[in-house]
Order: structure tokens, then sequence, then C-alpha cells
């Protein structure tokens, strides 16, 4: 599995804008969208090699597995310098993305993109809306199965 370029430490600013400074960085953005690009191909690529395995998974339960497919290449590199460039940029960080990984992704991307009035170019969105999709029925079926037909009786957390 090829690991994504994240040299993000190219592109940190010296330090953060003041007032009298730009509120954004597009050398910043054009390093993120290459480092975001690079984990993308890779969670894509890291999905076709486990075609087979994803085959054997229940169809109800296959986005869910894909999902964990690309949580799993998130987390598999340091992404804290990159969060940092997110969140000075006043996107999200990724770092809640859990359930919805490749669609949250796309999101940042696509936002990059507009802020650097780049094309989105080969974005698959079908692709991440798909894999987006599946994980509420499924949790909702789960808690189902569980709880029966009245969520009502269900436990709540007390927080």
């Amino acid at each position: 599995m090829k690991e994504p370029a994240l040299h993000a430490q190219q592109a940190v600013p010296a330090e953060m804008p003041n007032a009298g400074s730009a509120l954004w960085d597009r050398s910043v953005c054009d390093t993120l969208i290459e480092q975001l690009a690079d984990l993308r191909s890779t969670m894509l690529a890291r999905e076709a090699e486990l075609q087979q395995a994803l085959a054997e998974v229940l169809p109800s339960h296959r986005d869910s597995a894909r999902n964990l497919i690309h949580y799993l290449c998130l987390r598999a590199v340091d992404l804290r310098t990159l969060q940092d460039q997110l969140a000075w940029l006043g996107l999200s960080s990724l770092g809640r993305s859990e359930s919805h990984v490749l669609a949250n992704l796309d999101k940042v991307l696509g936002l990059l993109h507009r802020l650097t009035a780049r094309d989105l170019g080969k974005i698959n969105r079908r692709k991440s809306h798909r894999a987006s999709t599946a994980v509420r029925p499924c949790c909702s079926t789960t808690r189902w199965a569980c709880w029966g037909p009245n969520q009502n009786t269900a436990p709540r957390a007390s927080w």
C-alpha cells in the first residue's frame, strides 16, 4: 500500500495570521489539496485491494466495511500538522469523520478547491456518497434489533 505523501511541514505558515495578514495562504491550500488527494487515492487503492474480502461481507454491511477501510487508512498516518493547517483555514480537521470518512474528506477537498478556484477533477462524488449513506440505516437496523419497534424504551446516555 502506497503511503500518502504527507509532507505538511513544508506548508506551515511561520506564524498564525494577524489582523493585517491574508485570511488564507494559497500555497497552504495547494499543498493540502495534494496531500488529501494522495490520502484519498490511498483509501480507494486499499479498498480495491480488499475487493475480494468485501465481496464476502453481507451486502447490508458492505458500505460500512468500505468506510472502515477508509477510516483505517486515515488513522494509519500522522495527521497532526495537516489537521492544524485545516483548522487554521477554518475547515474540518477530519478528526470526527469516523462514520463518513470518504465523504468528509471529499467535502474538505471540495472547499479547498473552491478557495483556490481549482477544478475538482477526478473526485468521484457518487462513490463517497454511497459509502457515507450506509452507516445510518445499519445503525438504526441494529438499534431496532436490540430494542424493538419502540425506540423510546432504549436506554439513553446520561451526561
